[in-house]
């Protein structure tokens, strides 16, 4: 679908004309109501059409979807770059990593260099970054958007360079030390120190650097989760193996 079909095709949709899908984002009591065009939905989102397909089925929601558990402003920002290929200007690292969160659960392929190009523009080798790791790690490991954040990561670190990033790596895992769940104290921790660690990761341009890069994240990423179930005293052992690695 072209730029220029798009945007007639999205304006239909913010005008609700000429569109045979009505989606209702948000809690019952207080969801926002979006039109859209079965067609355009099919061929964008695998998921979407399947709950089209399955909602034609049941009695009195043809054509009707349900998406309780979707912030409403984020999901329409995600149906305009679905239907444009445009995000909304003036949006934030956290509103740009829904969007992407969203992207990928709905299965919404091709969004990708749109997202990395604005997360480039709001992303340093600081507190974003740590949030940033944060949504890779709960990113499945064949995503398009997981290989997305890759890129924005690695770009940091080339401009960075690897002794400026380990001096300032303390800003970088805030987000991760105020988070408490299990996550932050092995995946997204360890996986902010080993990459500043590896000489790949020092070069993401072009795509064979990033498959290589992702790789190395993903087998990372599944290491670190493993240690969740370690008692804290061997947790401060890795933590001061990890710390003589870079010595």
């Amino acid at each position: 679908m072209s730029k220029a079909l798009g945007q007639v095709l999205w304006r239909q949709c913010l005008k609700h004309e000429h569109t045979d899908v009505e989606i209702l984002v948000g809690p019952a009591s207080a969801s926002l109501k979006l039109s859209a065009h079965r067609n355009v939905l099919a061929a964008r989102s695998l998921v979407l059409a399947a709950m089209i397909r399955l909602n034609d089925c049941k009695e009195g929601q043809r054509g009707q979807v349900k998406l309780e558990d979707a912030d409403p402003q984020s999901f329409r920002d995600f149906l305009q770059l679905l239907y444009t290929g445009e995000m909304p200007e003036g949006k934030d690292l956290e509103e740009i990593l829904e969007i992407l969160v969203l992207a990928d659960r709905y299965a919404a392929d091709g969004l990708g260099a749109v997202i990395e190009e604005r997360l480039k523009a709001v992303v340093a080798w600081d507190e974003s970054v740590g949030r940033v790791m944060m949504t890779y790690v709960r990113l499945p490991e064949e995503s398009e958007y997981a290989g997305v954040l890759v890129g924005v990561m690695g770009e940091q670190l080339k401009r960075l360079g690897f002794k400026d990033a380990l001096q300032s790596q303390i800003a970088a895992l805030r987000p991760i030390d105020e988070d408490r769940s299990q996550l932050k104290s092995t995946a997204a921790r360890g996986l902010i120190l080993t990459m500043m660690a590896y000489g790949v990761m020092r070069d993401p341009d072009g795509e064979r650097r990033k498959k290589e890069m992702h790789a190395l994240l993903s087998q990372l990423s599944s290491t670190f989760l493993s240690l969740c179930e370690l008692p804290e005293p061997s947790a401060k052992r890795q933590k001061r193996g990890e710390a003589d690695a870079f010595d």
